[in-house]
């Protein structure tokens, strides 16, 4: 499983579920039992919220009538850093469900400067966690 397939299951789980993990480590393997829990996220009150649109993550979303489409990456921006490329199909926002770019751009704006948000899109066929930072 690749580091990508696990921060998506991850993702998938529910705070507070149990699973047990297999680790291979140094020639070794041992079974790990887990409790998932919610990763506390630094999100901003809506009186915080910024007046800029998603282009602070250094991305342009537009809508199609499968969500929120991503129409334009900046260079060296958060969002081209984390690996979203044009054309991607915005799915989460911080476990938040969005359907438009207004939803997706709200989830986005909550963000507070220096803290991590976590994305799903759809791209190739399949689902993909990104993670990104406003800087």
């Amino acid at each position: 499983m690749s580091a990508d397939d696990l921060m998506a299951r991850v993702s998938a789980t529910l705070p507070g579920s149990r699973a047990r993990v297999i680790v291979h480590r140094d020639g070794r393997t041992r079974t790990v039992e887990v409790e998932v829990e919610e990763l506390p996220l630094a999100i901003t009150t809506r009186e915080e919220l910024r007046s800029e649109d998603s282009a602070n993550f250094g991305l342009s979303l537009g809508d199609s009538r499968d969500g929120s489409f991503v129409r334009r990456v900046e260079d060296d921006s958060p969002a081209a850093e984390a690996g979203i490329e044009e054309g991607d199909i915005v799915r989460k926002v911080n476990r938040r469900i969005v359907h438009t770019a207004a939803e997706a751009t709200r989830e986005l704006q909550r963000v507070q400067v220096g803290h991590p948000t976590f994305v799903v899109v759809w791209r190739g066929g399949r689902e993909t966690l990104v993670e990104m930072q406003r800087d």
